[in-house]
C-alpha cells in the first residue's frame, strides 16, 4: 500500500522549504563525509594531554566519526600513512611534528590540515594549511597595550627562518595597533647577544617593550633568555612573549592555546576543505587563547591585575 501526503503551499513557500532543505543537505554532508583521520604524537603527559583536548575538540565538530591515530612505538611514517591509504581516509588532520611527518607521506590527493606546532619550513606551509601555537601577533599587541597604553614601540630578536613568517604578520599588527615594530634578523646565539645588548643600550622602559618569541636562536632557553630576563628586570623593562615557559621564568605575560577549543576550529577548517569551499595553505597564528600573567613581574612594573576583569586565566607563580 502506497501512502501519498499533499501538502498544499504557495509558490513562494515551496521556495523557502527548498531553499532551506538544500542548505540542511549542504550542512550535513559537510559534516557527515568520511572518513576523516587524526594523526597525534603518542607522548608522555604532559603533552599527551593536550594533544587529546586538541582532539577532543575536533571529535566534537565531527560528532565523534573520526579515526584517530596515535604514531609512536614501532609504527613508521611510511606505515600509518599506508594504513591511511588502506582506510581509503579523505582528508587527514595532522597534530605535532610527528603528525606532520606522517602527512608528507601521504598521496598528494589527500587534503591535510595541520596544527600543533609552531613553525614550519616555507616548503612545507606553501602546500598544506599550518595552524601555529605561536599567538596572533595582533593579540598580543592588544594586551600589551591593555596593561602598558603608553608604550610605543617593540623590539624582537630573531631567526628567519625559524620565524619569518612571525615577523611579517606582526609588522602589519603592529602598524594596524598604532606601535613601531623593530625587529633584528639573527643567524647565532652570539648576534642575538649582540642585539639584546644594542636593545638595552637603546631601549627607553617608559615607552618601549620586548617580545620574546618561540625562536630557538632569539630567545635561547640556556643563555639568552636569562641573560635578557635579568636585565630587563634590572631596567623596568616590559617583556611580554609568545611562550607560556617564559612567563613561568619572569615575563610579563603570554598567550597560549585553549586546546579544545583550538580542536573545533580544526575541524570547522577541515569541513571547508572537504565541502570545497576552501583550501588554504599557509600559516595561520594562533587565536584560539587563553592570557596567562606572571604577578611578580606585574608588580614590579607598577601594574595592577585583576583576573576577573582582564580575563586572565592563569596567574604565576602559582598561588
Amino acid at each position: 500500500m502506497r501512502i501519498v501526503i499533499r501538502c498544499r503551499l504557495s509558490p513562494w513557500r515551496l521556495i523557502v522549504v527548498c531553499l532551506i532543505w538544500a542548505a540542511i543537505v549542504r550542512s550535513a554532508g559537510a559534516e557527515l563525509v568520511g572518513p576523516i583521520a587524526v594523526v597525534y604524537p603518542e607522548v608522555g603527559e604532559p603533552y599527551r594531554g593536550v594533544f587529546l583536548k586538541i582532539v577532543e575538540g575536533i571529535q566534537d565538530r565531527f560528532g565523534g566519526r573520526a579515526l584517530t591515530v596515535a604514531v609512536g612505538g614501532r609504527a613508521t611514517v611510511q606505515d600509518v600513512a599506508e594504513d591511511l591509504r588502506r582506510q581509503d581516509v579523505r582528508l587527514v588532520i595532522a597534530l605535532g611534528r610527528q603528525g606532520l611527518n606522517v602527512a608528507g607521506g601521504l598521496e598528494p590527493k589527500i587534503p591535510v590540515v595541520v596544527g600543533a606546532v609552531v613553525n614550519a619550513p616555507e616548503a612545507e606551509s606553501r602546500s598544506v594549511a599550518i595552524h601555529s601555537l605561536a599567538p596572533d601577533p595582533a593579540l598580543l599587541f592588544a594586551r600589551l597595550k591593555g596593561f602598558l597604553p603608553e608604550v610605543r614601540r617593540i623590539f624582537a630578536v630573531y631567526e628567519p627562518a625559524n620565524s619569518g613568517w612571525q615577523i611579517r604578520i606582526a609588522k602589519e599588527s603592529a602598524k594596524s595597533a598604532g606601535l613601531e615594530l623593530v625587529v633584528t634578523e639573527v643567524a647565532d646565539l652570539k648576534a642575538a647577544a649582540r642585539a639584546y645588548h644594542s636593545i638595552f643600550d637603546l631601549a627607553d622602559p617608559k615607552k618601549d617593550a620586548i617580545w620574546l618569541l618561540q625562536d630557538p636562536v632569539g630567545a635561547e632557553e640556556s643563555t639568552i633568555l636569562p641573560f635578557v630576563l635579568e636585565e630587563a628586570w634590572g631596567r623596568n623593562m616590559p617583556l611580554f612573549s609568545s611562550n607560556l615557559g617564559h612567563v613561568r621564568r619572569g615575563a610579563l605575560f603570554t598567550l597560549y592555546p585553549d586546546n579544545e577549543r583550538l580542536g573545533r576550529r580544526l575541524g570547522v577548517v577541515a569541513q571547508a576543505v572537504l565541502s570545497g569551499s576552501t583550501n588554504p595553505t599557509g600559516v595561520t597564528p594562533l587565536r584560539e587563547v587563553l592570557l596567562a600573567v606572571n604577578q611578580r613581574s606585574a608588580q614590579h612594573l607598577g601594574i595592577s591585575i585583576n583576573p576577573r576583569q582582564q580575563g586572565i586565566e592563569l596567574i604565576l607563580p602559582a598561588q
